[in-house]
């Protein structure tokens, strides 16, 4: 069963006409043996029973972690629906977390309902309710299931399930290459550093830059430090708002021994004006419409100083964002426009969206059968759900502290993406990574 395409919170619930559990009975006949505040019977649906109906059903809202993290997913909470059509006895069956299920117990018992008969007469059931929080980029609407299309998206479920696989791989350790690093040459040290340019720049501002360029690492031919130094100063300078800042550098050796060398540095930097943020506007988001959410992304506000940091974080969080709605192929074209009158800068962030792309199958590998199926229970996005990159994090997050002794504590997975099809396979591997 394939959700819909989403952007916006909804919730949408599923009353099941099931009976509760009690402790001690295997079976569950007609009319249950305890006894409901009319100091009648309780009944649960089936029979000459018929189930309550919802009169009034207030939705839960999104807690805010919830919100934040993307999360989704459905909890069931039990309950006895009394002659008065007013709900008591709520319970917790199945968790979800992230304070959702505080949020649907406290909306449940604002419920009413047009209280169940037997033989033409009100009486007291016990029943289910399963809310299901979802993203809905249309607003979203409630819908309640009939018995039938529940017993559907049961088979659905068992579906779902059985394309997660359990692939070979069991407790065996994975070889991985060692980290590999571009540098060549010996360790570098900038032993002095000196700017040089028409700076506005607070001294405070320079000297604080200047103890992090020293503290840097550095290793290869004198140019290759010296290009480096460079980047660094232009990006600390535009981290201050010179958003046109350029830098060059010259070194000097001043020293070279078998573990390094020793370098003196010249920075020569072509600073420019401060600038501020005018604006960031979106181009062709068509599937997240809500313009202030994407700008919100941002952590720069209209008139502030522009600082190449926040832009860079923006952009980060937008392709997170993007990629808990699916759109994992998301290309972003931020374009700049300078007003040196006003001594501002526009930004136009031009999106390609591509298609939304689902889970067709997930495979796991590095776990035996028994922690393979808790791990499956457990599972947050299974396949016929949207991908959320949000979602993915926090399961490998979550699921780490049930992990078998031999498991990695770091987990690893793999996207397959089918561009035609418009799906992706994920490979969990849970396998210890070592290097010879």
């Amino acid at each position: 069963m394939r959700p819909n395409t989403t952007s916006a919170w909804f919730l949408s619930f599923l009353l099941t006409c099931i009976s509760l559990p009690f402790l001690g009975q295997s079976k569950l006949p007609e009319k249950i043996a305890n006894h409901g505040t009319t100091g009648g019977p309780i009944f649960h649906v089936g029979g000459d029973v018929t189930a309550p109906k919802a009169t009034y059903a207030p939705e839960p809202e999104f807690s805010e972690a919830a919100r934040k993290a993307g999360y989704q997913g459905t909890c069931v909470l039990s309950l006895i629906v009394g002659t008065n059509g007013r709900p008591r006895d709520i319970r917790l069956v199945r968790r979800l977390g992230m304070q959702l299920d505080e949020k649907a117990i406290e909306a449940l018992r604002e419920w009413t309902f047009e209280p169940a008969q037997k033989g033409g007469k009100p009486v007291e059931v016990a029943i289910e309710v399963e809310f299901s929080f979802h993203l809905d980029r249309n607003g979203g609407s409630k819908q309640m299931f009939t018995a039938e299309q529940y017993d559907q998206m049961r088979e659905a479920s068992s579906l779902i399930q059985s394309q997660i696989y359990r692939t070979s791989g069991g407790e065996e350790s994975l070889v991985c290459l060692a980290p590999s690093s571009d540098r060549k040459g010996p360790a570098v040290t900038v032993a002095e550093l000196i700017f040089e340019g028409d700076l506005r720049i607070p001294s405070a501002d320079r000297d604080r830059i200047a103890v992090s360029v020293q503290r840097g690492s550095y290793s290869g031919s004198p140019d290759e430090v010296a290009t480096e130094i460079s980047e660094r100063v232009k990006q600390a300078w535009q981290n201050s708002g010179y958003f046109t800042a350029q830098a060059h550098t010259d070194t000097k050796l001043l020293s070279s021994g078998p573990v390094g060398e020793r370098i003196a540095a010249t920075v020569h930097v072509d600073e420019g004006q401060q600038y501020g943020l005018e604006g960031i506007r979106f181009r062709n988001n068509k599937a997240l419409t809500n313009v202030k959410a994407l700008r919100d992304l941002f952590p720069i506000k209209d008139g502030d100083i522009l600082t190449r940091d926040t832009i860079e974080q923006g952009m980060r969080d937008l392709h997170r964002v993007y990629g808990g709605y699916g759109y994992i192929n998301l290309v972003s074209v931020p374009t700049t426009r300078i007003h040196e009158e006003q001594a501002t800068v526009s930004l136009d962030i031009d999106l390609d969206e591509g298609r939304q792309f689902y889970i067709s199958r997930v495979d796991v590998v590095g776990l035996d059968e028994a922690a393979f199926e808790n791990l499956r229970q457990d599972m947050i996005l299974k396949p016929g759900d949207i991908y959320n990159q949000r979602l993915i994090e926090l399961f490998l997050k979550r699921c780490t502290s049930h992990l078998p002794a031999y498991a990695s504590f770091e987990p690893r997975y793999q996207l397959h993406m089918d561009a035609t099809g418009g799906t992706v396979a994920m490979t969990y591997d849970f396998r210890r990574c070592h290097t010879d």
